[in-house]
């Protein structure tokens, strides 16, 4: 398996690592059985901040699910590279009672009406900024479309209200999204703007197999980036394959800045960096 994908993105990243802890990145049994006896502990702070600081990482963006009560008091702390964001898709994929009763539970206190449930949301936000959030970031494009639409507060209000006056019930959530899910994106982006938080968005290629990449496309969040147009928007990893969907986005839409992470781990790139890696001072130009 190894030799299959030595030379993909993801294992042109694995080769870099083994190469930095252990001097080779060539795998054999006796390379991995001797390898084990040298694993560094990360579990020693001095181990885990001299391996970052040897990367030469200064800072890193992680969306790590910290645990809320620690997030609403206060006494989170995140290592001093790290720099949080503010999960979202937990918080807008909520479809009964029980989704927004841990949020409940952190702040002691019970949500009766859609607008505590935001607001509760946005105190939630401030906090973790607090804490050290720089951003928000949402990837459900993982479990839905983000073609996010906006429906009347109407209707995502009565939605929220059949799960408070039935616990047991679920509101609608698949592949296209929700009513109340889209509707809690909008506010979202609201407090998102209000808090100066740039966010970070899941579009195109996605971990694991067998998911429907067109749902991912950055094109659906075309009617969110033109209601939001106060919030700066950070559309991630190329919106591979819809490359040239992204490209437009970025160029019609003065908030949004295109990414490039996990760009690497494409097929389509596959080659470029295979070649970069086996001729680290060569360069190839982009026509």
């Amino acid at each position: 398996m190894w030799r299959a994908i030595r030379h993909t993105g993801y294992g042109i990243g694995a080769r870099r690592a083994i190469d930095a802890l252990f001097g080779t990145d060539e795998v054999t049994l006796s390379n991995l059985t001797e390898w084990q006896a040298r694993l560094l502990d990360f579990s020693q702070p001095e181990q885990f901040d001299a391996m970052i600081t040897g990367s030469k990482i200064e800072a890193s963006v992680s969306d790590n699910w910290p645990p809320l009560e620690q997030i609403v008091n206060g006494s989170y702390r995140p290592l001093p590279w790290q720099r949080l964001a503010v999960s979202l898709p937990s918080l807008h994929r909520i479809t009964r009672r029980a989704d927004f009763e841990p949020l409940e539970r952190a702040f002691g206190t019970t949500v009766t009406s859609l607008d505590e449930y935001v607001g509760l949301c946005r105190e939630l936000a401030v906090r973790w900024r607090s804490c050290g959030a720089v951003c928000m970031k949402d990837q459900s494009a993982y479990t839905r479309s983000i073609a996010y639409r906006m429906p009347a507060r109407a209707d995502a209000e009565r939605e929220f209200n059949a799960m408070l006056e039935n616990p047991r019930s679920a509101v609608a959530y698949d592949a296209t999204g929700g009513v109340l899910s889209d509707y809690l994106m909008h506010a979202f982006m609201r407090i998102a703007r209000d808090l100066d938080l740039p966010v970070q968005l899941h579009t195109g290629h996605m971990a694991g197999t067998r998911n429907d990449v067109a749902k991912a496309n950055a094109a659906g969040l075309r009617s969110l980036l033109e209601v939001h147009r106060d919030v700066r928007f950070d559309l991630f990893h190329a919106n591979w394959p819809y490359m040239g969907d992204l490209l437009f986005l970025a160029k019609n839409y003065p908030n949004v800045s295109i990414d490039m992470c996990w760009a690497y781990a494409s097929e389509a790139l596959d080659i470029a960096s295979m070649w970069l890696y086996e001729n680290p001072r060569g360069f190839f130009g982009l026509g």
